[in-house]
């Protein structure tokens, strides 16, 4: 026959004692080593790679480099809006026809085709274009790559802020998130470590990094984005519509009569509206698209927290918030009524 409560240790052998987490303490010990491990690499990299970049900002900051955040989109897909721009002090000879430059547009009026009126100032702005030719003078000639004409005026060592060296895309949408994300993540760290257990910080952290970003991508709407250069009627045959994309996810053109335009970040597309729309008019329609690329993305963030629990572990519940365990071999309580 049977017995019911289940099959004991062999002979000679004692009950395995249970810890108060209910496994098996070597099992417990090990899956704690095992996150201090990787917790203590993961610090790791972060301490050294925040390191590396402020020694490289440093370097850069003292031999006379700046950033720029492009904002209009005429430089194209070289830059489109949203790029960190590293520009490094150059000197107006040393340039030639194809660099990117940064400068202060000089007065109107003054070296734009040989005029010297004074015209009005506008130091306070900085273009980022394309160096086309150069004068006699050595002044050098600049236009967009999308703008379809030349920029109107010259550019000399005096207004010349540098060469663009290098150029990070996207990155320049993180910089001006700073405000929002940096005291967010220090207050949200803070928070979480004078209020929050052990065992929730990390669940806590995890939401409220989700919270700042999404406040991040609501105030500066990096995302989404597009910019109308022209609409051209064409008579009967309908209109012509070109734009650009400014935002980091593509957008999609759609319009009567015509196939769907996907536009990418700088990318400067036109579509033609054949066909009139309920109120007798040629429209065109900006639709955002999101790729199964960035739903691969999005599926993976949300999927880390519980990859990590199942790898890494968690810390156990607290102590009176555990449930004991029935070790293996002993039969379960039966309670007993009270008598009435």
């Amino acid at each position: 026959m049977s017995d019911p409560t289940g099959p004991g240790p062999p002979a000679g052998e004692s009950t395995p004692e249970y810890g108060p987490e209910g496994r098996w303490p070597r099992r417990a010990e090990s899956h704690l080593q095992w996150t201090s491990v990787v917790v203590a690499m993961a610090r790791l990299v972060a301490g050294a790679t925040l390191v590396a970049l402020c020694a490289v900002s440093i370097w850069w900051w003292a031999i006379g480099g700046r950033w720029y955040i492009v904002r209009t989109p005429s430089m194209g897909t070289y830059a489109p809006v949203g790029t960190l721009l590293w520009v490094k002090p150059a000197r107006i000879r040393d340039t030639h026809i194809g660099d990117v430059i940064t400068f202060h547009p000089p007065p109107i009026g003054v070296g734009t085709h040989g005029r010297t009126n004074p015209g009005v100032r506008v130091i306070s702005q900085t273009y980022t274009h394309r160096v086309v030719a150069r004068d006699p003078d050595g002044t050098l000639q600049t236009k967009g790559d999308l703008n379809g004409v030349r920029d109107p005026w010259r550019t000399d060592q005096g207004h010349l802020v540098g060469r663009v060296t290098a150029r990070w895309p996207a990155v320049g949408w993180l910089v001006e998130a700073f405000p929002v994300l940096v005291p967010g993540a220090l207050l949200l760290w803070v928070l979480t470590s004078l209020f929050a257990s052990n065992r929730a910080r990390v669940p806590w952290r995890v939401v409220g990094t989700a919270l700042l970003v999404a406040t991040a991508i609501y105030v500066y709407n990096p995302l989404f984005g597009a910019r109308q250069v022209s609409f051209v009627p064409l008579g009967r045959a309908g209109a012509k519509a070109t734009y650009v994309g400014t935002g980091l996810m593509p957008i999609r053109l759609q319009a009567q009569g015509a196939h769907p335009v996907l536009v990418h970040a700088g990318q400067e597309r036109s579509i033609v509206a054949t066909q009139p729309g309920q109120l007798g008019l040629f429209q065109v329609h900006v639709v955002p698209t999101i790729p199964w690329q960035t739903w691969v993305v999005i599926a993976s963030a949300c999927l880390a927290p519980a990859v990590w629990s199942v790898i890494v572990g968690v810390e156990p519940p607290p102590a009176h918030r555990r449930r004991k365990r029935r070790p293996p071999g002993t039969a379960p309580k039966t309670p007993q009524l009270q008598p009435s």
